[in-house]
């Protein structure tokens, strides 16, 4: 039996596990829409009816924007066309498709990326703006003018010429008139390209839909807020990174907002956004800034993931840490104390790094019963009797990188532990010790160990990482250790004696 023998609905059903790219290759290259066999019409449905994203100037090695907006699964269920030139032949061909057909075809959401890397002629990079705004008038008439979804990501990264910028202008126009379809919009540029936001100051649309909003090293300074940010009233991500802001007193926050990244700016202090009216902040992100304190920092009681790491703080001082709180995120600061901190039950992700932690509070894990992440490298501990008592609910803990004195692990293995690293900490022994059950990942390397006896590791170790230490013998049978034949055990840099 031939697959255009099958019934319509199981042939969909068989297409829908193809990729689209795939089923256009095979069904549909070089094939006029006015010919189609009715295969063929049911492989143009089951393409054209999904995600369409029409990628325009040349990818490098730096990140692939597009994975802000979609996910691996949906990116590989999306097709997708090459150039902003071929896109443009593909929407034409949609619409002349919709005219002729009685039943038309229309994508769930489209995708307009256009990512230049400074080193294309401008002639390139004129065609394909030019493209990209023909593609954008086509959106205002026809069939696709009912398209409900349109994502827009424009990332230019070279001083363009007076041509170029009034093509970069008329994108924009074209924008302002996908007023209610327009959803996620990206703007991103080197800094010795003029920024982005002079061409927006114009655009007079509400963008009632538009959900998510991206503008990246975009010169953005406290005054200069386009007002395409305020007139979004149900935005839900907004990500300032890489600009000049200094305070967060200009920036409009709704109550739709759920995510706000303010990262690489010059913040000094996060006091004068109003968190109040924030009541669905789940993630702020203001790492790599200059924040010397948290304190008098009123946080939202929604908010789950704070990060302020690469910052300047010192003393963290009073802050109220909302009570449902799950990631706490200060690495690379200059923490010494964290006597005032307060860690709320909600917790499950902690991470301390990098700082000038020398001990932690006796009662600073108190109420977080659920925390399962805890990252101390790269801090100055010296005695692990001094980080206090470790919940029972720990999983995940790293004290890589300090100076411990003595190798009695016994405070920090805790019942539920399942990697443990203590890279380049100083020990020199490790005897008579018995490790969690469900420890399966260990990782002692590049210390000066040179007595390993009289130890039991858990059935469930699969990774144990000795290299680079002192040992000059291993003999599990000599040394009395309990350790399951099927863990790996790296050996390598170690002064080992051949029997």
């Amino acid at each position: 039996m031939q697959l255009a023998d099958l019934p319509d609905e199981v042939v969909a059903r068989v297409f829908s596990h193809v990729s689209p790219n795939e089923l256009h290759d095979k069904f549909l290259a070089f094939q006029a829409c006015d010919t189609l066999s009715s295969l063929q019409l049911l492989a143009y449905r089951s393409i054209f009816s999904g995600t369409i994203i029409v990628r325009g100037g040349h990818h490098t090695r730096r990140m692939d924007t597009v994975g802000v907006f979609h996910t691996r699964a949906e990116l590989r269920s999306a097709f997708t066309v090459q150039t902003m030139e071929r896109g443009y032949d593909t929407i034409r061909d949609l619409i002349m498709f919709n005219m002729k057909s009685h039943t038309p075809v229309l994508p769930a959401e489209l995708g307009l990326y256009y990512r230049s890397d400074g080193h294309e002629t401008e002639e390139y990079v004129g065609s394909e703006l030019r493209a990209m705004v023909k593609i954008l008038e086509l959106l205002a008439v026809g069939s696709v003018s009912a398209i409900p979804v349109v994502n827009v990501q424009l990332e230019h990264n070279a001083d363009p010429s007076s041509t170029l910028k009034l093509l970069r202008r008329k994108v924009t126009n074209r924008m302002s008139a996908l007023d209610k379809r327009l959803c996620k919009v990206l703007f991103a540029r080197e800094f010795a390209a003029p920024p982005f936001y002079d061409h927006l100051q114009f655009m007079s649309s509400r963008f009632e839909n538009l959900k998510q909003l991206h503008f990246w090293n975009d010169g953005i300074r406290d005054a200069s807020l386009p007002p395409m940010v305020s007139r979004a009233s149900n935005l839900q991500v907004l990500d300032l990174s890489g600009n000049s802001l200094s305070n967060l007193v200009r920036v409009p926050v709704s109550e739709s907002i759920t995510v706000l990244r303010v990262r690489a700016n010059g913040l000094t202090s996060l006091v004068g956004l109003e968190f109040k009216s924030c009541d669905s902040l789940c993630v702020l992100d203001a790492s790599v800034n200059d924040i010397g304190s948290l304190e008098g920092v009123f946080l939202p009681p929604s908010l789950r993931t704070l990060d302020v790491s690469f910052n300047a703080i010192a003393k963290v001082g009073l802050v109220m840490l909302p009570a449902r709180l799950e990631t706490l995120k200060l690495s690379k600061n200059s923490i010494s104390s964290l006597t005032h901190l307060e860690l709320p039950p909600s917790l499950q992700k902690l991470q301390l790094d990098s700082n000038n932690i020398t001990a932690l509070p006796v009662d600073f894990f108190h109420h977080t019963h659920h925390l399962t992440v805890l990252d101390l490298s790269d801090n100055k501990i010296d005695d692990l009797d001094e980080l206090g008592r470790l919940p029972d609910s720990l999983q995940h803990l790293k004290l890589d990188g300090n100076q411990i004195d003595y190798s009695n692990l016994s405070n920090i293995l805790q019942p539920n532990l399942r990697t443990l690293s203590m890279a380049s900490t100083g020990l020199v022994s490790l005897t008579h010790l018995k490790f969690p059950p469900y420890l399966s990942d260990i990782n002692f390397s590049k210390n000066e160990i040179s007595v390993l006896a009289h130890s039991t590791f858990g059935p469930h170790l699969a990774k144990l990482d000795l290299s680079y230490n002192r040992l000059d013998s291993y003999d599990p049978v000599q040394q009395k250790l309990e350790i399951p034949a099927t863990a790996v055990v790296l050996l390598e840099h170690n002064p080992i004696r051949a029997r």
